[in-house]
């Protein structure tokens, strides 16, 4: 049956849609016309899009308000012409069409209705329309990147998790402060008002801005849109971006969008943000980029800033690290700063790491996407009355779902199963509920996929639990703190050959990639990425595969010279990278794994990396690191691990714990750990211990003491630190005496003391920390050390005086001038030099002179 779209615009062409579709239908021809009421900014589906792929005519209703610069039907005409598809332009009021359909052939509906309707039937029942040659237009090189770009924006929107049976308007609100701000809003009224409330008192409520599009004018576009996991600010974008890509397909003087992953910026190499942009599509090159954006005809749109991830590790051997998302903000903010001001950038990423990164991009504003309203679930929800009940009953789950996202995998989970739905009020935590809704939806999309004729071949080949054993172990991996980009995928993730856990043969690696896309479960990016579909999603697989397998030494890779991939992610690396405090008792277990048929380099990879995790979640380990440290029956390693791990967290509640394993523990390197972590606390009780400990057995132990103690600062260190000075090791000496440099004027007095000291050493340190002390208590005392028997002591004490540059050190330093070896009176005669007096001068002329002869 022949099919018509129906264009129209929804403030003035209700009546003409109408009359059209109720016409066309009794004849007995197909319609489909968008009957919601919402703004195109805000349509996260591809209804429209797919609509019009199917449709044999697209008929534009002409009204007044078509010529609209945002009107929805333009974005419609343009995806009509893209697809090639036939347009009939039926004129309701004696205004032009659109330019790009200004030369078809018109029907008009406001003179004749009764004429045109025949004439429009005419057309549609010969299924032809006359070809109109088009309006000459020039020539746009970004029209082919734009096309495929378009058709990027209608796949991700048809793959999306976020299906709303119901429209949902994402509203946000102001940041004030998340960007550094360099010029003002536009002078609109809006801007205004922004000024007049000008964020400077604290009690006054943010902004609100029902729909994006009205943050970005406020801000002209150039703006950071922040959001926490699943707001929807990837479809935000996406959404916006579609109309962007329709302004410039029309206009080709419009804005060229330009769109890119941040996850997929190479941080190593870090190219310019036009070298980046130009390498990814083959329909552009940087000349074409620097031109737009010397003419200041850019809108950039980047996603997912949080995804490049703050901190990675640059060499596994030297452990050098540098950060990632640092580094782009800078790339991004040259580019930005250098051309014109009149460029525009819209740029996403998470709430929480945004705040993390302590790196403020250079923008004219941000805002945050609100959470869902109890009313907006409603809404959502109103065909669904079970579900609504559901929500309505549990307080818990509602507040789980108030994230789109989270909102329709309940919806897809529950649709049919309300009941089920109902079952997850015996849940008690938010990510018990959350991984509970995800299980559900999973298993829901294998059951559909079970009875699907276009995957149920596939799916044959791979039962439910290994499907979630494959996906988990990628996910897992793609958590890693080594790798670059977070949630890209290619086909060599899927190899899993050397995973003694998971057998996917090479041959199925297309077959099983194909049907989880078909599952919705990753999203085929192009023809080499893939990602899951969302990130929350990859969390769920990755913390469900690893804490089944944290403690299973066969997940791990082989610790062997024969791995190939000694440094890939393992399932307790998995779990720090997540950070999700559940996983501290399988954590906690993996620590204290015992040697049984596994080799000693895999034990200890599994225990460090448990360790690491530990800390990487933070202050809910910390008990469990307590107890593995105070359990002396443990192996040494796994309280070393341990001390290792409380290092790091350095807190109040493990003091009682470290003072213990730093005085008792019965192995060097716990005592190491436990002495550094307890450096790092601001706790009186500490100082006692780390003296007790300052001649501990261990040259390592007594080193980290006495660095600490000069941390610390408290002048009850002070003899202790002058007794490390005659520790037998040198190290230990030079080590106790940087400290004593620490306290100032305080180690005067007594160091002093320490002058006459028989140790050639303590009276080497004391003097040459009395002269850098500049304090004039210690004159004398230097004076006489002029004399001492050992002529390094005599070169420090002449330095210090020096350095001191009083004049009352002028005669002993003339009487030492000529009474020493060359070296030490070429410091007395330094000294002299920088006292200045005349007769110091003279007297350290006359030697250099005599030297000289």
């Amino acid at each position: 049956m022949t099919s018509v779209f129906i264009s129209y615009s929804r403030q003035d062409g209700n009546s003409a849609a109408l009359l059209l579709a109720s016409e066309l239908q009794n004849r007995g021809v197909g319609v489909w016309h968008d009957a919601r009421d919402i703004d195109p900014s805000q349509d996260f589906t591809a209804l429209i899009e797919q609509a019009i792929q199917n449709a044999d005519y697209i008929a534009v209703c002409i009204t007044p308000d078509v010529n609209r610069q945002n009107s929805f039907v333009r974005r419609e005409i343009q995806y009509a012409l893209l697809c090639d598809k036939p347009v009939i332009v039926a004129r309701f009021a004696d205004v032009l069409p659109p330019i790009s359909v200004i030369t078809h052939t018109r029907i008009d509906f406001f003179e004749n209705e009764t004429d045109a309707l025949k004439q429009l039937f005419d057309y549609v029942r010969a299924e032809m329309v006359p070809i109109e040659p088009a309006l000459p237009t020039p020539s746009d090189p970004f029209h082919p990147y734009l096309v495929r770009l378009y058709d990027t924006i209608v796949e991700f929107f048809e793959n999306t998790l976020l299906l709303p049976p119901n429209p949902i308007e994402l509203s946000s609100r102001i940041m004030p402060g998340a960007v550094i701000t360099k010029q003002q809003p536009s002078p609109d009224p809006l801007s205004r008002l922004f000024l007049a409330h000008g964020f400077r008192k604290k009690t006054s409520q943010p902004i609100q801005f029902k729909q994006f599009t009205d943050a970005c004018r406020a801000f002209d576009k150039r703006l950071l849109l922040l959001g926490e996991p699943g707001a929807g600010k990837t479809v935000t974008l996406m959404a916006y971006m579609r109309d962007a890509v329709t302004a410039r397909l029309a206009d080709s003087t419009a804005p060229v969008p330009l769109f890119h992953l941040v996850a997929l910026w190479d941080a190593q190499r870090q190219p310019s943000i036009l070298e980046w942009i130009a390498e990814s599509y083959h329909d552009l090159n940087e000349a074409m980029l620097q031109a737009e954006f010397e003419a200041g005809n850019v809108l950039l749109l980047l996603d997912g800033l949080d995804e490049l991830g703050r901190d990675i590790e640059e060499s596994r051997q030297h452990k050098a690290r540098y950060e990632p998302c640092r580094q782009f903000i800078d790339t991004l903010m040259n580019v930005v700063n250098e051309t014109n001001p009149a460029n525009r950038i819209i740029l996403t990423c998470r709430e929480y790491d945004y705040a993390m990164m302590n790196k403020q991009l250079e923008l004219n504003g941000a805002v945050t996407l609100n959470k869902l309203t109890t009313n907006q679930i409603r809404n959502y929800l109103r065909d669904m009355p079970d579900l609504w009940a559901v929500l309505e009953a549990n307080d818990d789950v509602r507040e789980v779902v108030r994230t789109p996202l989270l909102l329709s995998v309940f919806v897809e989970a529950y649709r049919e199963h309300a009941t089920e739905a109902a079952q997850l009020q015996h849940l008690n935590t938010y990510q018990e509920l959350r991984d509970h809704i995800f299980a559900t939806y999973i298993n829901r999309q294998y059951e559909r996929g079970k009875n699907s004729e276009e995957t149920a071949p596939d799916i044959q080949k791979f039962e439910l639990n290994k499907l979630l054993a494959i996906l988990g172990h990628v996910a897992m991996e793609n958590v890693g703190a080594d790798l670059a980009y977070e949630n890209i995928l290619t086909r060599r993730d899927f190899e899993l050959d050397e995973v003694e856990t998971i057998q996917l043969p090479k041959e199925d690696i297309d077959t099983f990639i194909n049907l989880a896309v078909q599952l919705h479960l990753i999203r085929d990016r192009n023809s080499d990425t893939y990602q899951f579909v969302h990130l929350m999603l990859r969390d769920y697989f990755a913390y469900s595969y690893a804490v089944e397998h944290v403690n299973n030494p066969k997940a791990y890779p082989r610790q062997d010279a024969t791995a190939s991939h000694d440094f890939r992610n393992n399932p307790a690396d998995a779990l720090g990278n997540l950070g999700d405090p559940r996983a501290i008792g399988p954590l906690h277990k993996a620590l204290r794994i015992k040697r049984a048929n596994v080799t000693k380099a895999t034990i200890a990879l599994i225990r460090s990396s448990a360790a690491e995790a530990l800390a990487n979640i933070g202050d809910p380990a910390v008990p469990s690191l307590i107890e593995a440290l105070n359990d002396q029956e443990n192996e040494d390693e796994i309280r070393y691990h341990a001390a290792k791990a409380l290092e790091r967290l350095s807190h109040p509640a493990s003091i009682q714990a470290l003072i213990h394993a730093t005085c008792h523990d019965t192995n060097e390197y716990v005592r190491y750990y436990a002495v550094q972590a307890l450096s790092q606390i601001d706790d009186p009780r500490i100082l006692t211990s780390l003296i007790d400990v300052l001649d501990d057995p261990n040259e390592w132990v007594r080193r980290a003491v006495a660095e600490a103690l000069g941390r610390l600062g408290d002048p009850e260190a002070i003899q202790p630190l002058i007794k490390a000075l005659h520790d037998s090791n040198a190290t230990i000496q030079r080590m106790a005496a940087n400290a004593l440099r620490r306290f100032g004027e305080a180690v005067v007095e007594p160091l002093i003391a320490e002058l006459h000291d028989e140790n050639v050493n303590v009276r080497r340190y004391a003097v040459q920390i009395l002269g850098e002390s500049q304090d004039v208590r210690a004159i004398k005392p230097l004076i006489a050390a002029l004399n001492d028997p050992e002529a390094a002591i005599r070169r420090y004490a002449a330095r210090g005086l020096g350095i001191i540059g009083d004049k009352r050190a002028v005669p002993a330093l003339i009487a030492a001038l000529f009474a020493n070896d060359w070296q030490v009176s070429s410091r007395v005669a330094n000294a002299l030099e920088q006292i200045g007096t005349p007769k110091a001068l003279e007297a350290a002329h006359k030697w250099r002179t005599e030297s000289r002869d």
